[in-house]
């Protein structure tokens, strides 16, 4: 009888286990379908077993504008590219101290584009989306859940941001999402998956800038009215983590040239990376000698068509691969 017993107990235990098994691949087979797959995001090839002298991190401006197979070609500097789009300085500091748990680089450095903006908007999804477009790349960890907490913590769905099933598992309901593209995931296919150390290449040319070239060029004591930005303090955080982890970090502001407070964010950080004792390189001053404002652009505008030149603001331009090459040149020199 005692045997019959434990005969069935044992049978109810293979069974619970098979059962919560099956539960368990179900979901790791259903997240596989509805992972989101995309080449400007995907940064998997950053697991590899290799190292690299320089990381990268920062916004599109980076992402689309520094590559690192040429960096290798031309200067023999191993490298990867970990920008993503608005890539905010806070989200640069977290990506940081995952990066180097797999790679520990000699340089580190950073775009200071969007320094003077503060926190996240806990509420906005696009700004959930940037974090997501870096941080998907990242297994769950105890510094990933710090940054969701710190950055979206009062927002009762953070968790979906640490965990991306939580936000993607609904996506079959999307349209015009299809059964191929599920079936591509599932597949284990390579769509979506990039090869170039992060980089994304544009081969568009913009052959026309709206108000570029009578856009105000301000001068160098020209700042911020206010630098005391969450931007600005997560910079030195991220200056900070590398000088106690024998990184060299480097501060930049790339090409191309932008509106009004863009040049006062670049201004400000000159005095700040001063004060920190860092290299700094501010390209906007000379773009013009690095950059073809008439083929190295893919995109952008610079504030207001209807806006007079004198009181723009806001602007933003991208490079395409043609002016990548040329920034990608001039910061490998140096």
């Amino acid at each position: 009888m005692q045997r019959i017993l434990s005969i069935s107990s044992f049978k109810k235990g293979a069974v619970a286990l098979l059962t919560a098994a099956l539960a368990v691949a179900g979901i790791y087979v259903h997240s596989l379908i509805v992972e989101k797959r995309d080449f400007n995001v995907d940064k998997s090839s950053f697991f590899k077993d290799r190292e690299y002298d320089v990381l990268f991190f920062g916004t599109s401006h980076v992402r689309l504008g520094l590559n690192p197979f040429q960096l290798y070609r031309d200067y023999g500097i191993t490298s990867y590219n970990l920008a993503t789009n608005a890539q905010k300085s806070c989200f640069s500091y977290y990506t940081l101290k995952e990066a180097v748990r797999v790679h520990k680089p000699q340089l580190a450095v950073l775009d200071v584009y969007l320094c003077r903006l503060d926190f996240p908007d806990q509420t906005d999804d696009e700004e959930k989306t940037s974090f997501h477009y870096i941080f998907d790349n990242f297994p769950v960890s105890r510094n990933k859940i710090h940054a969701a907490k710190e950055l979206f913590g009062s927002d009762s769905e953070y968790w979906t941001l640490i965990l991306p099933y939580a936000t993607y598992h609904n996506r079959w309901k999307e349209h015009p999402f299809s059964f191929r593209q599920l079936w591509n995931n599932f597949s284990f296919s390579d769509s979506g998956k990039n090869y170039a150390n992060g980089f994304c290449p544009c081969f568009t040319v913009s052959f026309g800038i709206p108000g570029y070239e009578t856009m105000r060029r301000i001068e160098d004591d020209e700042c911020l009215a206010d630098e005391d930005t969450d931007g600005i303090a997560y910079i030195k955080r991220f200056v900070a983590f590398c000088t106690e982890n024998g990184i060299q970090p480097v501060l930049v502001y790339l090409p191309p040239p932008c509106g009004i407070l863009q040049q006062q964010e670049a201004n400000s950080m000159q005095r700040i990376a001063e004060a920190l004792h860092v290299p700094y390189y501010n390209f906007l001053p000379v773009t013009a000698e690095i950059i073809d404002w008439r083929t190295d652009f893919y995109d952008g505008c610079v504030g207001d068509e209807n806006i007079v030149h004198d009181s723009m603001v806001n602007g933003n331009i991208h490079l395409n691969l043609s002016g990548a090459n040329k920034m990608t040149t001039r910061l490998g020199r140096i």
